[in-house]
């Protein structure tokens, strides 16, 4: 079964935050770091809106990518929920870009990527086991160490819409 979208969920799109309060120097070459971001800002935004769940577009054809693995899932799931923020993770049992393309274009979706474009995102690195779960560790406790200085980190919101708005 498939999870809908419901057309008055919101989206509120930031600026990524630079100071996220922690040390992010250890950081490889993958997409950890910019996650780190997206879930500093989406946690701060969660706390001042009272929120209480947070949805990211992992899908399984992307699992090998460090941030959508199992293992970060796991980790990212139990951090959120000391907060009271449940995962949702709406096109995870998509299994192809092909399915997701299709899925968007079902939905009267755009199926272009709404997601920013970085160098780092080119050149992401495959990380052995071993390295997989040093650098997801590393990235569960710095995420920990932002999130409990939410208040102190600035957001800057862009642009703030729901689903059918786009």
């Amino acid at each position: 079964m498939r999870s809908v979208i419901h057309p008055s969920t919101r989206w509120i799109h930031v600026r990524q935050p630079l100071e996220l309060k922690t040390d992010t120097s250890f950081y490889e070459l993958t997409c950890l770091p910019c996650h780190h971001s997206y879930v500093v800002a989406s946690s701060v935004l969660a706390v001042r809106l009272r929120i209480n769940e947070l949805a990211f577009g992992y899908a399984k054809y992307q699992s090998a990518w460090p941030e959508q693995s199992p293992l970060a899932i796991s980790r990212l799931t139990n951090l959120l929920s000391e907060y009271g923020i449940k995962l949702r993770l709406p096109a995870y049992d998509i299994t192809s870009k092909v399915e997701a393309d299709d899925l968007l274009r079902e939905f009267g979706l755009t199926s272009a990527s709404l997601e920013q474009k970085c160098l780092q995102q080119v050149r992401n690195v495959t990380l052995s086991e071993d390295a997989l779960i040093q650098q997801v560790g590393l990235w569960e406790r710095a995420i920990r160490e932002s999130v409990s200085k939410l208040d102190e980190i600035e957001i800057q919101v862009i642009h703030d819409t729901t689903v059918e708005q786009v």
